[in-house]
């Protein structure tokens, strides 16, 4: 039984643009979203596309409240090229039919993403939206990244 409150959950992420392993790529996303990020040059397109479709499946699965519990390849995400306010609309579709409308955004080297149970217009940025673009993450294992 759904309450009125369902509908307004909303879930967000937000991921550092980094490269994502060909395995990662494999377990993690369907074979449709593996052919998108295949289908992209390698280095930040692909990159970014992979994060993207990543960062997404994370949102829904927290407006789902279910988090990294669930299988990732029982949701698909569609996304459409950013608009002129640099948001871009997504889709992110389970197999039970559930479709989870949202939207993303990249900033610099981060990218965010929102996903909602019933269509949103974009989100609204409060102070300045270029401090995140200038931004850069600060975590050692950066410094030392893992290859695979």
């Amino acid at each position: 039984m759904t309450s009125p409150m369902d509908s307004l959950a909303v879930g967000c992420d937000l991921e550092l643009v980094e490269p994502r392993s060909r395995g990662f790529v494999c377990d993690f996303l369907t074979a449709t979203e593996q052919r998108l990020v295949g289908s992209c040059v390698a280095g930040d397109e692909r990159d970014a596309i992979a994060n993207l479709i990543w960062s997404a499946k994370e949102s829904a699965l927290k407006v789902l409240g279910m988090g990294l519990r669930r299988d990732t390849q029982t949701l698909e995400v569609i996304p459409a090229a950013p608009r002129g306010d640099g948001w871009g609309a997504l889709t992110v579709r389970a197999v039970e039919g559930t479709v989870f409308p949202g939207w993303w955004r990249r900033e610099g080297r981060f990218l965010l993403t929102v996903a909602t149970r019933v269509a949103a217009p974009p989100p609204a940025t409060l102070g300045d939206p270029g401090e995140l673009a200038a931004a850069g993450p600060r975590h050692s294992w950066l410094e030392r990244p893992l290859h695979g």
